[in-house]
């Protein structure tokens, strides 16, 4: 939760405060229960960080325009603070924001502590609650309604943060009235802006059991960015995260949705340009792969050279913990069912040729290795990395034995059982969804066929 601080100005009254500008969480209504990486990519089962930003575009804008230096008084900062009259919209909206601030008790006792913050959320809905009904329809107190409106969303959300069906349900309400009213309204940004932010931190609690709280994350981010088009400070992180955090848990569909919107949107955005190579990837079920290039050993090596046999691609690093951890199961994998038609070829995104060959040769590792000479193609700059948005580590790939992509998304637990049904003699392509499913090999093709690999580098 960030604080933001704002400052109100109406007519001959002026007084400041702080207004919260907190982060929340929540995977729908009430039907839900309560309850390693490219630079900056996820670990399996975790959400993607995301910075959520505070107020909206214009209320933001109109807080800059007011604070331009060259319009300030000298005798602002000797200027007495002014409590604005009792029962006044503008007093509401000053106690609302005091309550929001103001510290929790000094105990350790963490139901006393649950207590003191319910009473004190309800307290500033009350509040809230009274200023809007006073305002709702005053076009001259529109920036008073907005800050009233912040207060109310963000004492819902803390509210239904706690799991109550009640509580969420009436912040999904109050979101849906304020859109209702004016839908292109400030008022209707922050209703919103605060349904998308309690899905995600609600989807963050959830990732590893509810893939409901992640749709519905995807959802509210799409409807944001959809409905508030100025609003791309705070619309396309949550967009992208969206994305990511759906395709980490093989919720395609929904990665793809938010993807697609990043680009289609907003495609001038640096959000679009990097989920071009990502969804070039996602989109390789039933397709044939791009993928060559020179091994460790100093021979070339191509999938392509390989029709007839399942191909397993590994992505891996030394210096990768949950490699080192599955690498005795990949290991076993190879062993058991190389004889049957099963190659493994390693992409290696180590900076020092000589670590990865005693590692490959302390560990056994029977299968090539693509590494690139060139210093600068090496790490995350590998070329079939970028070429294909390669974002955590390690990152294991299924080709069938047409060359069509199966998935690239199999995970090690299911990745024996996906290997010997194709070997049991049927070419597979994957579903939308990620999850390998045996079907015919008459998959279409894309529509265009793939650059050559000395083009893959320049595109990613």
């Amino acid at each position: 939760m960030s604080l933001s601080k704002l400052r109100l100005s109406l007519g001959s009254l002026c007084f400041c405060w702080g207004l919260v500008a907190l982060g929340a969480s929540g995977c729908g209504k009430s039907e839900v229960p309560a309850g390693n990486a490219a630079p900056a990519a996820a670990p399996e089962q975790a959400l993607p960080a995301v910075a959520i930003a505070g107020q909206s575009q214009t209320q933001a804008k109109a807080e800059a325009d007011d604070d331009d230096p060259d319009d300030a008084d000298p005798d602002d900062d000797k200027a007495e603070i002014v409590v604005p009259k009792e029962g006044t919209p503008e007093w509401l909206t000053h106690e609302a924001t005091k309550l929001l601030l103001s510290p929790p008790p000094q105990t350790e006792d963490l139901e006393a502590l649950k207590t003191h913050r319910r009473a004190k959320n309800e307290k500033v809905v009350q509040l809230s609650q009274q200023a809007i009904k006073q305002i709702h329809d005053d076009k001259e107190k529109e920036r008073l309604l907005n800050m009233a409106v912040h207060n109310l969303m963000e004492a819902r959300m803390q509210l239904a943060l706690s799991g109550d069906h009640e509580c969420i349900d009436s912040l999904y309400e109050d979101a849906e009235a304020l859109f209702k009213r004016d839908p292109k309204s400030a008022a209707a940004a922050e209703g919103a802006h605060a349904l998308v932010n309690f899905a995600y931190l609600r989807a963050k609690e959830s990732a590893a059991a509810d893939s409901r709280c992640l749709k519905e994350f995807a959802r509210q981010a799409c409807h944001f960015a959809k409905n508030f088009t100025s609003e791309e400070r705070r619309s396309l992180p949550l967009l992208f995260t969206a994305g990511r955090s759906c395709e980490i848990a093989g919720l395609m569909k929904e990665a793809l949705e938010c993807y697609t919107l990043l680009q289609q949107g907003f495609p001038k955005s640096q959000y679009a340009i990097s989920v071009g190579p990502i969804m070039r990837r996602l989109k390789l079920v039933g397709r044939p792969p791009q993928l060559a290039g020179p091994t460790i050993d100093g021979d070339q090596l191509a999938v392509d050279d390989l029709l007839g046999r399942v191909v397993l691609i590994v992505f891996w690093s030394a210096e990768v913990r949950p490699f080192l951890d599955q690498l005795p199961a990949l290991s076993e994998i190879s062993r058991k069912l190389s004889k049957q038609g099963l190659t493994v070829i390693g992409v290696n995104l180590d900076q020092d040729a000589d670590l990865v060959q005693q590692f490959v040769v302390k560990h056994k590792i029977p299968w090539p290795q693509i590494f690139y000479k060139e210093s600068d193609q090496r790490g995350w700059n590998n070329p079939i990395v970028t070429y294909y948005g390669i974002m955590e580590l390690p990152a294991i790939w299924l080709i069938d034995q047409s060359g069509n992509v199966v998935s690239t998304n199999v995970k090690i637990d299911s990745l024996a059982a996906h290997v010997e049904k194709l070997l049991g003699g049927v070419s597979t392509a994957d579903k939308a969804d990620g999850k390998p499913n045996v079907k015919d090999s008459s998959t279409p093709k894309a529509d265009s066929e793939p650059p050559a690999q000395g083009e893959a580098k320049a595109e990613g």
